[in-house]
């Protein structure tokens, strides 16, 4: 079996990285992507290979054929300057940004805000695309390419491992717990622009938690469960325990974007088996004919809730289609077992 080199690459030198030990989570996911690459390690027949987890698309610490990189949450869409210089490049966020037009008609502010944001995200993509094909063309490097992108889930965060609740002993019908602003750990000026500016994170979940509030002002019976938090990248263990107890006792999770359209929060609810109710998803390998509500707008909510609670059949089937989405199409042992197909 050949034997391979994992690292983290955030700073200026690389750091090896062990997935095969539980307890070491250096980044984001890493509890999820190490259960991928064990499993892709059990299903590859091909020669070693040295992974880099990395948010950088400029350089690397080494280049070849046997280099894999695993490029984490980039909200910018890059592409890396290094692409003709390695094996492949996994991708927990797209290469291109993706906007659901329809959304702008009707006409809404947050749509219009929403669409903005897309326009200035695609612009400052490309401005980063132009800085790394000068870094290319100046290193001498092959072209850049996209061919070798790989799309992968973004998975769970720091989600544990627990026995699903069966979705009639779940106490709370609908759940929210997550941050109102983007980049808490910003500090002073910064901090306080992106309070005053706000972008579509703190939009859509502000709507979807005023539509919530006056779904629950209408129906006071219905158990709802909302928590709204910092930064989750600050979130202690405690904070994650809980919340994790609280999303295996909801039978439907709310689940608004994030900076991007896809957040960790997809995931983990269909891993728990909940009923996900979200804004529309992008044209993913694993998020076609994926079993979720959609919604144009948050302002669509009350009607919805209204009907999906009103139909304890319909609730059960949306649970167990869930369980089956994860275990058959996003859990580590099928993404594992893929890339070991796609690395050949």
């Amino acid at each position: 079996m050949p034997e391979h080199s994992y690292y983290t690459y955030m700073d200026e030198r690389p750091v090896a990285w062990d997935p095969h030990d539980p307890s070491e989570l250096p980044f984001a996911g890493a509890a999820y992507i190490g259960g991928y690459l064990r499993e892709f390690e059990r299903h590859w027949l091909g020669p070693s290979l040295s992974f880099y987890v990395t948010h950088h698309t400029i350089k690397l610490p080494t280049y070849g054929s046997d280099v894999v990189v695993v490029l984490l949450n980039d909200e910018w869409f890059r592409t890396p300057a290094y692409t003709g210089c390695v094996r492949a490049i996994l991708r927990n966020l797209p290469g291109q940004p993706w906007f659901p037009w329809d959304t702008l008609a009707p006409p809404s502010w947050a749509a219009a805000y929403a669409a903005a944001n897309h326009v200035r995200v695609v612009a400052e993509g490309r401005r980063s695309d132009r800085h790394a094909a000068r870094a290319q063309r100046a290193r001498g490097w092959p072209a850049m390419r996209s061919d070798n992108a790989i799309d992968v889930p973004l998975g769970y965060y720091h989600q544990p491992e627990k026995p699903i609740t069966p979705l009639h002993e779940r106490t709370n019908d609908v759940f929210f717990a997550g941050s109102l602003l983007h980049d808490m750990q910003k500090a002073g000026w910064k901090r306080a622009l992106k309070r005053l500016a706000g972008n579509p994170k703190t939009v859509y979940r502000r709507i979807m938690i005023r539509e919530l509030e006056q779904f629950r002002r209408r129906r006071p019976e219905v158990r709802a469960k909302v928590t709204v938090s910092g930064d989750f990248r600050a979130l202690a263990d405690s904070d994650v325990s809980s919340y994790a107890d609280d999303m295996m006792d909801a039978r439907i999770a709310l689940v608004p974007r994030g900076t991007a359209a896809e957040s960790y929060r997809l995931f983990e609810a269909w891993r728990y088996g909940c009923i996900v109710v979200c804004e529309q998803l992008p044209p993913r390998w694993f998020l076609q004919g994926a079993p979720a509500i959609t919604l144009r707008a948050w302002s669509e909510l009350e009607p919805v809730l209204d009907d999906l609670l009103s139909d304890p059949e319909r609730q059960q089937a949306l649970h167990e289609a869930s369980l089956a989405w994860w275990r058959d199409v996003c859990a580590e042992q099928v993404v594992g077992r893929r890339l070991a197909k796609q690395l050949r």
